[in-house]
């Protein structure tokens, strides 16, 4: 009876329609990504080599890097003006005036109905791909994303505007190929008789849209190769990379985890709106066609191809999630032609299983985020108390308490350098992982890290003399009983225990510069 009534004030109050939708979108896509905002002004991962560091350092970096024209040092060096927040309020808005330019690129063809483009648009805006948005390092491929959707959708009417930022856009290099989609869809909807020859008419008359991918290609690679601690950066192309990168990202995502319960719940709050039921009976008045099958196949490919020819594996579990940017859409489309191939009254069912199991993996993943932030601050503040780490130049981390890192993952040494900065306001101390020292030892350790210091936030560190080496353990603070450890997962308060102490000369630099 109560949740008839629920279901029945749901029903008469929230119906969605042409004038509305909008809002639909926002509302849920806030609901998936929205999280994003109570981690404003956290540091993760590569954010260390940025966030404190001097415009000058960036903009060397971002040149060995090769930044075509260095918009990766301008864009930087201008929004930590105003700082980490600002970010993330611009990365949340940014993705989703990435879909509503999706919107009305799909609004330009007729026989994609309304339902079936809210469901493109919402998957676009709430797949649990590119978690790796939170951080700041990555704020360039959020912007390039955002220009690139905005100019595809502004480009009949507003052909300079949407050159112009086209051309930004390719600063994510992804995009070079994956422009092949705007430029085939104006001429697809431009031309009534699709043949080789039209399309040959077609780019003599828009030379300048053909060349333009080609133009910033050359720029590239003759004007901004990369140099330094980046030469041969993105330079390892090799074609059996796009048969073993795609078959390890399909195995990554089988093994994603789903909390059956959390699931569960998801599921059926989802079937408490009436407006997905309506979206699968209209649904099931259009006549599925194979053709979305196919389109959606053919942008997934060509949104991974990039990517797996370089070896990178668009996965998960780890910041390479970042090489999930382009998967949306094709993923979006695949969703719905599974939706619409299904009988219509496993249509419902099928939205909201894929609704449910992305704000599942979406809450966890920034539930994650969360706790690693809270974890740093904490981490930050002990060792900030401790006399004796405080005296050391190389400290090894013995890191108890990895599940409260996100993604599971080892901190890199930079991170350890820069939670060091945040504890003591200076860059003295080289941080490393236990797992990471004999390395530093025997001078196996990525060099960069040691003769270009000043870049991984351990600027005043001296590799030539006899160091005082000391050994930390973190551990949970809070392990006294079952319930209270599962409890402090939200609050990881943690203690360091100084488990050695020695002085060490390391003489595997002695020889270099």
């Amino acid at each position: 009876m109560i949740f008839s009534k629920i279901n029945r004030f749901i029903n008469s109050k929230f119906q969605i329609n042409q004038e509305n939708y909008l809002i639909w979108l926002f509302c849920l896509y806030v609901a998936n990504h929205g999280w994003i905002l109570f981690i404003l002004n956290a540091i993760f991962w590569d954010d260390w080599t940025l966030y404190g560091l001097s415009s000058n350092l960036i903009t060397e970096t971002f040149e060995q890097q090769g930044s075509v024209f260095n918009i990766n040092a301008l864009i930087h060096n201008n929004f930590l003006i105003v700082g980490p927040w600002f970010y993330r309020v611009l990365t949340f808005f940014m993705i989703f005036g990435s879909g509503l330019a999706l919107n009305e690129i799909l609004k330009k063809y007729s026989f994609i109905k309304f339902e079936s483009r809210f469901i493109i648009v919402l998957f676009f805006l709430i797949l649990p791909f590119y978690s790796a948005r939170v951080a700041l390092i990555v704020m360039p491929y959020t912007l390039s994303i955002f220009l690139f959707f905005t100019a595809w959708a502004m480009l009949e009417k507003h052909r300079f505007p949407a050159i112009v930022f086209f051309f930004i856009s390719f600063n994510t290099n992804s995009l070079l190929v994956f422009y092949a989609l705007p430029f085939l869809d104006l001429f697809f909807r431009t031309n009534s008789k699709i043949t080789i020859v039209n399309l040959i008419k077609f780019c003599i008359k828009n030379i300048f849209l053909v060349l333009l991918p080609f133009l910033y290609f050359f720029i590239e690679v003759y004007a901004y190769p990369p140099k330094d601690l980046f030469e041969g950066y993105n330079q390892n192309y090799a074609l059996a990379n796009l048969v073993i990168s795609p078959i390890y990202m399909f195995w990554n995502w089988i093994k994603l985890e789903i909390n059956i319960f959390v699931f569960f719940v998801f599921f059926v709050f989802f079937s408490f709106f009436q407006i997905f039921n309506t979206l699968s009976k209209n649904l099931s008045q259009e006549k599925f066609n194979i053709f979305f099958i196919f389109l959606g196949l053919s942008i997934f490919i060509l949104g991974g191809f990039a990517y797996w020819i370089l070896g990178h594996t668009p996965i998960f579990n780890d910041w390479n999630s970042r090489h999930q940017l382009l998967l949306p859409l094709g993923t979006s489309i695949i969703l719905l032609s599974i939706i619409l191939a299904s009988r219509p009254n496993f249509r419902e069912p099928l939205l909201i299983t894929f609704l449910s199991i992305s704000l599942f993996l979406n809450v966890n993943s920034y539930k994650d985020f969360y706790i690693d932030w809270k974890k740093q601050n904490y981490l930050a503040h002990e060792l900030s108390l401790s006399e004796d780490i405080k005296k050391s130049d190389i400290v090894v981390f013995h890191d108890e308490t990895s599940k409260f890192n996100s993604y599971g993952r080892n901190y890199r040494n930079y991170e350890w350098n820069g939670l060091l900065f945040k504890a003591f306001n200076d860059e003295k101390r080289f941080g490393v992982d236990m797992n990471d020292f004999q390395k530093l030892i025997d001078g196996s350790l990525y060099e960069g890290l040691i003769f270009q210091a000043d870049k991984f936030r351990a600027s005043e560190f001296e590799i030539n003399k006899e160091l005082n080496v000391i050994e930390v353990k973190i551990k949970s603070a809070i392990v006294d009983s079952s319930i209270s450890e599962k409890l402090s997962f939200f609050d990881p308060q943690i203690k360091l225990e100084i488990i050695n102490a020695d002085k060490l000369f390391i003489d595997a630099y002695n020889d270099r510069p």
